[in-house]
């Protein structure tokens, strides 16, 4: 087992926790859920990341990196939610290191699953 491996569910474990993880009452904050998710489950995340998603849920107005450069709030929203990024970087990092095999993690709806292939 590979150390991006120590996190994976055993079939056992999905089959328990298969079903909705984020309702889509969350509304625009499962984004930031999910990056949230994927952390607990061993996804690495830079401080700036980190600070990004914190920003993102607490709908601040503005953000300075450790760079030094500010990013404004629909910078910080684009940073988890636009393609490719935080919360797309998320979803790949649970099916690819949390989900077994037989499983998936998705979007249905405005709401987010654990599911079987069969579903």
């Amino acid at each position: 087992m590979t150390n991006t491996d120590a996190h994976r569910m055993s079939p056992e474990d999905a089959a328990e926790q298969a079903g909705c993880w984020l309702e889509g009452s969350r509304g625009w904050t499962a984004s930031g859920e999910l990056v949230n998710i994927a952390a607990r489950h061993g996804m690495p995340l830079s401080l700036d990341d980190r600070a990004v998603v914190d920003a993102y849920l607490a709908r601040a107005d503005a953000i300075t990196l450790s760079d030094g450069s500010t990013r404004d709030a629909s910078d910080i929203t684009g940073l988890v939610i636009d393609q490719g990024e935080l919360a797309d970087t998320a979803l790949d990092y649970l099916n690819e290191h949390v989900a077994p095999e037989g499983y998936a993690f998705g979007w249905r709806d405005g709401e987010f699953f654990l599911w079987t292939d069969e579903q």
